[in-house]
């Protein structure tokens, strides 16, 4: 099953047979605002949401200023190990975008990032 919830986007496992029992959601961020919305303009961005059914976003400030939007199609939801860059999430169906301080698109390409 996948829901909106206050913190995003929540998958979770539903055993339709057994009512009550369902897995713990794993829960992914879906943020909107000004890098979210420039990193939509670069191509791969764009063929990727068109396709994706259940795209969520979390965005990566780097020490230089740099951004990295990362749009994942939650039906692959994966968790990260803690530590790993600053995401809590991954998807193997995924986009990034690399912007710099000033919102120019530096980088771009597919897969988890």
């Amino acid at each position: 099953m996948i829901a909106r919830g206050p913190g995003g986007l929540e998958v979770r496992d539903l055993d339709l047979l057994a009512p009550g029992r369902a897995s713990a959601p794993l829960t992914f961020p879906d943020e909107a605002g000004p890098a979210e919305r420039q990193a939509r303009l670069a191509p791969l961005a764009q063929v990727f949401l068109a396709f994706s059914r259940f795209p969520a976003a979390e965005s990566i400030r780097h020490r230089n200023g740099d951004v990295t939007v990362h749009w994942y199609d939650i039906r692959f939801a994966e968790a990260v190990p803690p530590g790993a860059d600053g995401r809590s999430r991954i998807s193997p169906f995924a986009v990034w975008v690399r912007l710099s301080p000033a919102g120019k698109i530096l980088a771009q390409g597919l897969g988890p990032g």
